[in-house]
Formats: structure tokens, sequence, C-alpha cells
């Protein structure tokens, strides 16, 4: 029995060891890219907060979006159609009408509207917006929980 008690022992003492280093990394790494924690209530309340926007704000610049986007996609099927024009006529008037830089020229801008149209809806996505809320909790949750362990093992040595 004493040989299987200080196997655990040392198996505890191991583990233990293991959960404080790996605290420590973390720690470290969240201090890195975050900068380190705020430690009292005073401080944290000190610390910079982003601004909070009115719902009317936000409703404005929402439609101040769908507007830009509408307006964009009007450009977009505007260069569409110019470049179904050049290709009809010179279908229709042969191969001397319309050089292929001129298509290529057109077909460039559209690719580059559609590639800014592209990027700008998915910075406005609702999924990325709730992964930035929950990341922001999980980061809350594990700083907290780190403190609680840090503090209790704190206590004790």
């Amino acid at each position: 029995m004493k040989r299987y008690a200080k196997r655990l022992m040392a198996l505890i003492l191991f583990l233990c060891m293991g959960v404080f280093i790996g605290m420590e990394m973390t720690q470290a790494g969240i201090e890195r890219v975050q900068g380190p924690f705020v430690d009292s209530l005073a401080e944290r309340s000190m610390a910079e907060k982003p601004d909070e926007t009115s719902a009317a704000e936000i409703l404005q610049e929402k439609s101040k979006k769908e507007e830009e986007l509408a307006l964009q996609d009007k450009e977009l099927e505007e260069l569409e159609q110019k470049i179904k024009e050049l290709r009809e006529q010179r279908r229709k008037a042969g191969s001397e009408a319309w050089d292929e830089e001129t298509v290529a020229e057109l077909a460039k801008e559209l690719q580059a509207k559609q590639n800014q149209l592209t990027l700008q809806a998915a910075e406005d996505a609702p999924v990325n917006k709730l992964a930035d809320q929950t990341a922001g909790l999980l980061q809350h949750l594990s700083e907290t929980g780190i403190k609680a362990v840090v503090g209790m093992f704190g206590g004790l040595f």
C-alpha cells in the first residue's frame, strides 16, 4: 500500500506541476496578445472602454452600408452590361471592331469591383460579430479562471 501511495503522490505532484506550467504559459500568451491583466476593480474601471453607440447610430450606419452596397451592385450590373454590349458589337462587326485589351480592361475592372463587394460583405457578416463576442467571453472566463486557481494555490504556498 505504501508503494501505491508513493506513486499516487508522485502522479499528483506531476499533475500539479503540469497545471501550474500550463497556467503560466496561458497567462503569458494572453498577456502577450492583450497586454497585462488589470489586477483590481478600480484599475479595471479606469481602463479604457470602447464607446457605445446608440441604436439610432447603428441603424443609420446599416442603412448607409446598404445604400453603398446597392450602388456597388448597380455599378457591377452596368459593367457587366458594357462587357456584353462590347462582345455583341465585336461579334456583329467582326474581330477588328474591338480589341481584346478593351474587353480585358473592363473584365479586370469588373473583377476588382466584385472582389471589393465580397470583402465588404464578409467584414459585416453577423457570424464574424458573433465570433468576436464569443472570443471575448471565452477570454474573460479563462482570465478569471486562471486568477481564481492561482489565487487558491497562492494562498497555500
